[in-house]
């Protein structure tokens, strides 16, 4: 499971000014990682790896499964329907799956997450939504933690292309105004400030700052 781009970022401890300085990674799959539901059992697989978890999250069939999966202690976040279990059951391996695109791997005092990006495959529809998923990391294992980070970061994750975003988050200029003033906008002596990418970029679709033709240059189509 390759970590990919290497880059710097700089994490902002709660209210405090201070600032640390911490590597992340960014990794585009050259193929699309299949993430198969092709377990039987919840632990048949160490959880070392985020991929590792991607697998068990789309072969989970019962409740006890998801919530071994999850970091939460909210029951009405983890619940899922028996009729959608029941559903699942009847998948295809190999029609049915979450194909991984793209990871953003980083620490933030002190706790290693991951944000996985993906598209859904269905064998009963030609469209292939894009989501994300948010990892933490506790001890040796990953968790899936939906509220872990900031929405704003979880959305650039969602919505930018992926080259575009491996370009912001390197700092890698390319003549575009766009790009290059987003560049300088996020990035300082320290490299990127995450956090910060993601509040200019939820900007840009708030009703009276919406900014359509930073979205059309920037944003993927999600397909939902």
């Amino acid at each position: 499971y390759g970590q990919g781009q290497s880059i710097y970022y700089k994490s902002y401890k709660e209210a405090f000014e201070r600032t640390e300085q911490t590597k992340a990674y960014y990794h585009v799959y050259d193929l699309p990682f299949e993430a198969k539901p092709i377990l039987q059992e919840k632990g048949e697989i160490d959880l070392n790896y985020p991929e590792q978890l991607m697998i068990s999250i789309a072969s989970a069939t019962n409740q006890k499964w998801v919530n071994y999966n999850t970091y939460s202690k909210d029951r009405d976040l983890m619940y899922k329907p028996p009729a959608y279990f029941a559903k699942k059951k009847k998948w295809n391996p190999d029609k049915n799956y979450l194909s991984l695109t793209s990871k953003l791997q980083f620490e933030m005092d002190g706790v290693e997450y991951a944000l996985m990006r993906f598209r859904a495959v269905s064998e009963h529809s030609d469209r292939q939504p894009i989501g994300v998923y948010v990892f933490r990391k506790k001890k040796s294992r990953w968790y899936d933690a939906p509220n872990a980070l900031s929405d704003n970061l979880i959305m650039t994750m969602l919505y930018f292309k992926i080259d575009l975003l491996e370009a912001v988050l390197i700092g890698k200029k390319n003549g575009n105004p766009y790009m290059d003033e987003l560049i300088d906008r996020v990035h300082d002596e320290n490299g990127i400030n995450l956090m910060l990418l993601g509040d200019v970029v939820a900007a840009w679709s708030e009703v009276d700052k919406e900014d359509k033709d930073k979205q059309n240059y920037f944003f993927d189509k999600i397909d939902w």
